[in-house]
């Protein structure tokens, strides 16, 4: 009686949460993509991860604060709000300066994050306690990690994963029969030739070391992006932590801007006919996330900004 008790106190809040996703439908933020893969997830990565962060803790604010009835919902939104600050952390290429502060907030952000876990867990009488988990414990590490390697985002090893897409699409080019060696044999093919483009040299059958010639450096140096595009014809290595900023963003990119004339930093929108709406921080809402409104001013012209960050 008691696991169907659960059951249905479980399904119940599972409705309301899916119930209030749906409200958001219309929010430009909450797209279509977004909405299927949190429908049919098994694991989110990257941007995916970040997305559900920002989201997640802003409706289980909203949505759940019986202290009786949701108190376990509230307990473990605690940590989510630990893990989505350290997530804001962690997601940065470089840091310019202040690197012992930035640090210390990593370290203190990874401890605060234990401590919500531990709560839940001692709490709610969690039988596979998050607390005492590995991963747990390895992020207390990752502030030395820090030290040595530099940004987290550089040391991770989803980047290195996402390799397997370019094996799969090597292998529609084999005939099947001995798919590992066809692909090992392209792959070095390719690395050859790269060695080459990139003024390599070689030891040739006179046993000298000797590089291309003038007139391969020439053509190399005229069409160098369209030969690369057409011998390699493979998706661009990279991975989906981090947006990198279009020289030209398209309409609906939001963003930090900078003015080129005044210099001046800010929250902006691209809209129709390459004009930027500006927007300044106010204040912060219940669930503390920061809210911006349009300023009013008159819209920029998008060759007069610099776009420098993108805002999910």
């Amino acid at each position: 009686m008691t696991v169907n008790i659960a059951g249905a106190s479980n399904k119940n809040r599972m409705g309301r949460l899916t119930r209030h996703l749906q409200s958001f439908e219309n929010n430009r933020a909450y797209t279509r993509n977004f909405r299927r893969d949190v429908q049919y997830v098994g694991s989110f990565v990257g941007r995916d991860f970040k997305q559900l962060l920002q989201i997640l803790p802003v409706v289980l604010s909203a949505e759940y604060t019986d202290p009786v009835v949701d108190r376990d919902i509230i307990l473990l939104n605690e940590s989510l709000k630990m893990l989505e600050k350290l997530c804001s952390l962690v997601f940065v290429r470089e840091i310019e300066s202040n690197l012992d502060e930035y640090v210390g907030l990593v370290k203190t952000s990874v401890e605060e994050l234990t401590k919500a876990l531990y709560e839940f867990d001692m709490t709610t009488n969690n039988s596979k306690p998050f607390s005492t988990r590995p991963k747990v414990h390895y992020l207390h590490h990752l502030h030395e990690d820090i030290r040595r390697f530099g940004c987290a985002l550089q040391f991770e090893t989803e980047k290195g994963e996402m390799f397997n897409k370019f094996i799969r699409e090597q292998l529609f080019h084999t005939n099947r029969h001995n798919p590992s060696r066809n692909v090992a044999i392209r792959f070095g093919k390719q690395e050859l030739l790269k060695h080459v483009i990139d003024g390599g040299s070689w030891i040739n059958k006179n046993k000298k070391r000797v590089q291309y010639g003038r007139s391969v450096k020439e053509f190399f140096c005229r069409d160098d992006k369209s030969f690369r595009l057409k011998f390699f014809d493979a998706r661009e290595y990279a991975e989906n932590n981090y947006d990198p900023v279009r020289s030209t963003p398209r309409p609906g990119f939001s963003g930090i801007f900078q003015n080129s004339i005044t210099g001046c930093y800010f929250v902006g929108l691209v809209g129709q006919n390459e004009l930027v709406s500006t927007f300044e921080v106010s204040e912060r809402n219940t669930h503390g996330r920061l809210l911006c409104h349009e300023t009013g001013d008159e819209c920029l012209q998008l060759c007069d900004v610099i776009p420098l960050g993108v805002l999910d």
